[in-house]
């Protein structure tokens, strides 16, 4: 997420105890989510329930960047190969579509 500037991220689970599907959106200004829980046989779904930031643990938004990143001229031209000329030297960079086999 630093190399690309992230400013948020997104992050959904699968819960257990009860059987539920849940999603949040982190940034540094906003948070939110959403849970839904849902039986199996027959698949069904219960309502929406919304929730707001004091409902997320800190824990997460530490997975948030940096507000601040001192970059290095040589750590900025590793970048610069990485991510705008995909070459990076002594890397070897595979389609998705490549044999992952050999």
């Amino acid at each position: 997420m630093i190399w690309k500037a992230a400013s948020g991220f997104s992050l959904a689970l699968q819960g257990t105890k009860p059987e539920a599907l849940s999603a949040i959106g982190i940034t540094r200004k906003h948070a939110s989510g959403a849970i839904q829980t849902f039986s199996r046989d027959p698949l069904s779904f219960g309502p929406v329930a919304w929730f707001g930031r004091e409902k997320i643990g800190d824990d997460v938004f530490q997975l948030l960047p940096p507000k601040m990143l001192k970059v290095k001229q040589e750590e900025l031209h590793l970048m610069r190969q990485a991510f705008e000329r995909k070459a990076l030297e002594g890397i070897r960079w595979c389609s998705a579509d490549a044999d992952t086999a050999r």
